[in-house]
């Protein structure tokens, strides 16, 4: 296993000793005698596009991804299908990382090859602290952020959804919408799935 694997494997399992003995720079002139020179890719990606950053923003280890950004770790790098580090903190709906990617300059509202922006899982997961993200973004499917959480039954952030001012207009059917001849609206999404208190 070379290095950039081991670093995976240890952003993945959390171990915080390897990944800091991996992340630290050669002191000079000893790299040279043991002919390790060969610095660590903190941006390796697995087959899936899965980076160390990734991993670590899944875990929600602030220390690890601290690390990461520290050494270079690009903060809005894509796996496979497009998703970034703060989708998958998003999805995971902690909010101390999705803070850190923020802060670092991770785009809030960068859409997925599916067109989902973070707001999106964390919606769909029952979280609602993707700050200052545009609820009214579409996926490829023609979903919002609210039209997830009323699918999948997630009253408290339906909740907060419905207070932020930008969302009444998403109650109401698409008209004409060639994505959606039907016209569902999050009510629509709620009912179908039989979340009462959505409907409420």
């Amino acid at each position: 296993m070379g290095k950039d694997q081991e670093l995976l494997q240890a952003v993945k399992t959390e171990d915080l000793m390897t990944v800091q003995k991996l992340l630290q720079r050669p002191k000079p002139g000893k790299a040279k005698l043991l002919g390790s020179a060969k610095k660590v890719n903190v941006n390796f990606q697995d087959t899936d596009g899965f980076s160390p950053l990734h991993h670590a923003a899944l875990n929600g280890n602030v220390e690890v991804i601290s690390l990461l950004l520290e050494s270079q770790a690009i903060v809005d790098i894509r796996d496979q299908k497009g998703m970034r580090p703060l989708h998958y903190a998003a999805w995971q709906g902690k909010s101390e990382p999705m803070k850190l990617l923020l802060k670092s300059g991770s785009s809030v509202n960068g859409q997925s090859n599916e067109g989902q922006i973070p707001l999106h899982l964390a919606a769909q997961h029952g979280h609602y602290d993707v700050h200052q993200s545009n609820p009214c973004i579409v996926d490829n499917g023609g979903r919002t952020p609210l039209d997830l959480a009323c699918e999948f039954g997630r009253v408290g952030v339906v909740q907060l959804l419905l207070s932020s001012n930008m969302c009444a207009a998403l109650l109401e059917p698409k008209p004409g919408d060639s994505t959606d001849p039907n016209g569902t609206s999050p009510l629509h999404l709620a009912a179908k799935n039989g979340h009462i208190d959505i409907i409420r």
